[in-house]
């Protein structure tokens, strides 16, 4: 379960800054690298709390963050 990759800090020179609308993820060494897609939900019929932001989106970016997968204790091997 992945609970949170990054915060959503508005458009800036038409791309998401922080994590939009996360898309596909692949692990590269120590870090998940993320593609940061928009999908603009109104085109189908129905708006969501991201439909305004994910419409002024123009180009689209890969963020890196950390890839921290805790430990667990207990599971069968």
């Amino acid at each position: 379960v992945l609970a949170k990759l990054g915060d959503f800090d508005g458009i800036k020179d038409d791309s998401p800054v922080g994590m939009l609308f996360p898309a596909s993820m692949r692990f590269s060494g120590n870090s998940l690298l993320v593609t940061n897609l928009s999908l603009d939900s109104r085109i189908f019929g129905f708006t969501t709390l991201d439909s305004e932001w994910c419409a002024q989106v123009k180009r689209y970016t890969v963020v890196k963050v950390p890839a921290r997968i805790p430990h667990v204790t207990g599971l069968p091997k």
